[in-house]
Protein backbone atom coordinates (compact mmCIF):
# COMPACT_ATOMS: atom_id res chain seq x y z
CA UNK A 1 0.00 0.00 0.00
CA UNK A 2 1.45 3.43 -0.94
CA UNK A 3 2.37 5.58 2.06
CA UNK A 4 -0.26 8.09 3.07
CA UNK A 5 -3.26 6.08 1.72
CA UNK A 6 -5.65 4.81 4.38
CA UNK A 7 -6.69 1.12 4.26
CA UNK A 8 -10.22 2.03 3.11
CA UNK A 9 -9.03 4.13 0.15
CA UNK A 10 -11.09 3.47 -3.03
CA UNK A 11 -7.87 2.79 -4.95
CA UNK A 12 -7.06 -0.05 -2.54
CA UNK A 13 -10.62 -1.43 -2.81
CA UNK A 14 -10.27 -1.48 -6.62
CA UNK A 15 -7.04 -3.50 -6.39
CA UNK A 16 -8.67 -5.95 -3.96
CA UNK A 17 -11.63 -6.36 -6.30
CA UNK A 18 -9.30 -6.90 -9.28
CA UNK A 19 -7.55 -9.70 -7.37
CA UNK A 20 -10.89 -11.26 -6.41
CA UNK A 21 -12.03 -11.08 -10.04
CA UNK A 22 -8.77 -12.66 -11.20
CA UNK A 23 -9.10 -15.44 -8.58
CA UNK A 24 -12.68 -16.12 -9.76
CA UNK A 25 -11.51 -16.34 -13.38
CA UNK A 26 -8.81 -18.84 -12.39
CA UNK A 27 -11.33 -20.90 -10.40
CA UNK A 28 -13.75 -20.90 -13.37
CA UNK A 29 -11.02 -22.11 -15.71
CA UNK A 30 -10.05 -24.83 -13.26
CA UNK A 31 -13.63 -26.02 -12.80
CA UNK A 32 -14.91 -25.78 -16.36
CA UNK A 33 -11.74 -25.84 -18.39
CA UNK A 34 -11.28 -23.38 -21.18
CA UNK A 35 -14.75 -24.12 -22.54
CA UNK A 36 -16.74 -21.85 -20.22
CA UNK A 37 -16.37 -18.88 -22.59
CA UNK A 38 -17.62 -21.11 -25.44
CA UNK A 39 -20.66 -22.17 -23.42
CA UNK A 40 -21.51 -18.62 -22.40
CA UNK A 41 -21.00 -17.23 -25.89
CA UNK A 42 -22.86 -19.88 -27.85
CA UNK A 43 -25.75 -20.49 -25.46
CA UNK A 44 -26.54 -16.82 -24.91
CA UNK A 45 -26.39 -16.12 -28.68
CA UNK A 46 -28.07 -12.74 -28.57
CA UNK A 47 -28.62 -10.73 -31.72
CA UNK A 48 -26.47 -7.85 -30.56
CA UNK A 49 -23.39 -10.03 -29.96
CA UNK A 50 -20.81 -8.94 -32.53
CA UNK A 51 -19.46 -11.66 -34.77
CA UNK A 52 -16.16 -10.93 -36.44
CA UNK A 53 -16.79 -10.11 -40.11
CA UNK A 54 -20.41 -11.27 -39.80
CA UNK A 55 -22.11 -8.78 -37.46
CA UNK A 56 -24.98 -8.29 -39.91
CA UNK A 57 -26.18 -11.87 -39.38
CA UNK A 58 -28.68 -12.29 -36.51
CA UNK A 59 -27.76 -14.94 -33.97
CA UNK A 60 -30.32 -17.52 -32.90
CA UNK A 61 -31.34 -17.66 -29.28
CA UNK A 62 -32.12 -20.83 -27.32
CA UNK A 63 -34.26 -20.16 -24.22
CA UNK A 64 -34.84 -22.79 -21.54
CA UNK A 65 -32.05 -25.18 -22.47
CA UNK A 66 -29.93 -27.60 -20.51
CA UNK A 67 -26.25 -27.67 -21.42
CA UNK A 68 -23.95 -30.66 -21.12
CA UNK A 69 -20.92 -29.12 -19.42
CA UNK A 70 -18.55 -31.80 -20.71
CA UNK A 71 -17.34 -30.91 -24.18
CA UNK A 72 -17.44 -33.18 -27.22
CA UNK A 73 -13.80 -33.10 -28.33
CA UNK A 74 -12.69 -34.46 -31.70
CA UNK A 75 -9.42 -34.51 -33.63
CA UNK A 76 -7.16 -33.64 -30.68
CA UNK A 77 -9.25 -30.59 -29.77
CA UNK A 78 -9.39 -29.13 -33.29
CA UNK A 79 -13.20 -29.57 -33.27
CA UNK A 80 -15.05 -28.89 -30.00
CA UNK A 81 -18.76 -28.68 -29.26
CA UNK A 82 -21.26 -28.68 -26.42
CA UNK A 83 -24.66 -30.35 -26.53
CA UNK A 84 -27.77 -28.41 -25.58
CA UNK A 85 -31.13 -30.02 -24.83
CA UNK A 86 -34.13 -27.90 -25.75
CA UNK A 87 -37.52 -27.77 -24.03
CA UNK A 88 -39.13 -29.73 -26.90
CA UNK A 89 -36.73 -32.66 -26.18
CA UNK A 90 -34.66 -32.01 -29.30
CA UNK A 91 -30.92 -31.45 -29.06
CA UNK A 92 -28.29 -29.46 -30.87
CA UNK A 93 -24.55 -29.08 -30.65
CA UNK A 94 -22.83 -25.70 -30.72
CA UNK A 95 -19.23 -25.81 -31.74
CA UNK A 96 -15.98 -24.54 -33.14
CA UNK A 97 -13.85 -25.98 -35.93
CA UNK A 98 -10.22 -24.91 -36.18
CA UNK A 99 -8.31 -24.98 -39.49
CA UNK A 100 -7.91 -28.45 -40.96
CA UNK A 101 -9.80 -31.20 -42.78
CA UNK A 102 -12.08 -33.54 -40.82
CA UNK A 103 -14.48 -36.36 -41.68
CA UNK A 104 -17.64 -36.98 -39.65
CA UNK A 105 -20.07 -39.86 -39.92
CA UNK A 106 -23.75 -39.35 -39.13
CA UNK A 107 -26.15 -41.73 -37.44
CA UNK A 108 -29.09 -39.29 -37.59
CA UNK A 109 -29.76 -36.72 -40.30
CA UNK A 110 -28.19 -33.35 -39.44
CA UNK A 111 -28.48 -29.71 -40.39
CA UNK A 112 -25.23 -27.76 -40.02
CA UNK A 113 -25.69 -23.99 -39.76
CA UNK A 114 -22.53 -21.93 -40.09
CA UNK A 115 -22.77 -18.94 -37.74
CA UNK A 116 -19.25 -17.50 -38.12
CA UNK A 117 -16.32 -18.15 -40.40
CA UNK A 118 -16.42 -20.36 -43.47
CA UNK A 119 -15.74 -23.90 -44.63
CA UNK A 120 -15.91 -26.24 -47.57
CA UNK A 121 -17.86 -29.50 -47.44
CA UNK A 122 -17.90 -32.69 -49.50
CA UNK A 123 -20.85 -34.96 -48.73
CA UNK A 124 -20.17 -38.70 -48.74
CA UNK A 125 -20.91 -40.17 -52.17
CA UNK A 126 -20.17 -36.87 -53.93
CA UNK A 127 -17.07 -35.17 -55.30
CA UNK A 128 -18.63 -31.69 -55.40
CA UNK A 129 -16.93 -29.21 -53.08
CA UNK A 130 -19.53 -26.90 -51.53
CA UNK A 131 -18.58 -23.62 -49.84
CA UNK A 132 -20.48 -22.26 -46.83
CA UNK A 133 -20.09 -19.11 -44.77
CA UNK A 134 -21.94 -17.44 -41.92
CA UNK A 135 -25.69 -17.49 -42.44
CA UNK A 136 -25.65 -20.59 -44.66
CA UNK A 137 -26.45 -24.23 -43.88
CA UNK A 138 -26.22 -27.72 -45.33
CA UNK A 139 -27.93 -31.01 -44.52
CA UNK A 140 -26.44 -34.46 -44.23
CA UNK A 141 -28.46 -37.67 -44.57
CA UNK A 142 -28.64 -40.23 -41.78
CA UNK A 143 -26.08 -43.03 -41.89
CA UNK A 144 -23.85 -40.95 -44.13
CA UNK A 145 -21.09 -38.45 -43.55
CA UNK A 146 -19.18 -35.44 -44.77
CA UNK A 147 -15.70 -34.00 -44.94
CA UNK A 148 -15.43 -30.44 -43.70
CA UNK A 149 -12.41 -28.21 -44.30
CA UNK A 150 -11.65 -24.91 -42.61
CA UNK A 151 -8.87 -23.02 -44.37
CA UNK A 152 -8.27 -20.22 -41.90
CA UNK A 153 -9.79 -18.72 -38.78
CA UNK A 154 -12.44 -20.53 -36.79
CA UNK A 155 -15.71 -21.84 -38.17
CA UNK A 156 -18.56 -21.74 -35.62
CA UNK A 157 -21.61 -23.91 -36.16
CA UNK A 158 -24.93 -25.13 -34.82
CA UNK A 159 -25.70 -28.77 -35.59
CA UNK A 160 -29.38 -29.73 -35.37
CA UNK A 161 -30.35 -33.38 -35.30
CA UNK A 162 -33.27 -33.83 -37.67
CA UNK A 163 -36.26 -36.11 -36.99
CA UNK A 164 -36.16 -39.50 -38.69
Amino acid sequence: MPPGKPPNCPANEKKTQDFKTQDLKIQEKSRYGLFLPLILCLVSCVSSFPITNNSHIPMPSFPNVTVDAKANIYFDGRVVSHTIHLADASKKTLGLIYPGEYHFGTAAAERMEIIAGSCTVVLDGSTEVLTFSAGQAFEVAANSGFTITVGEGICQYICSFLPA
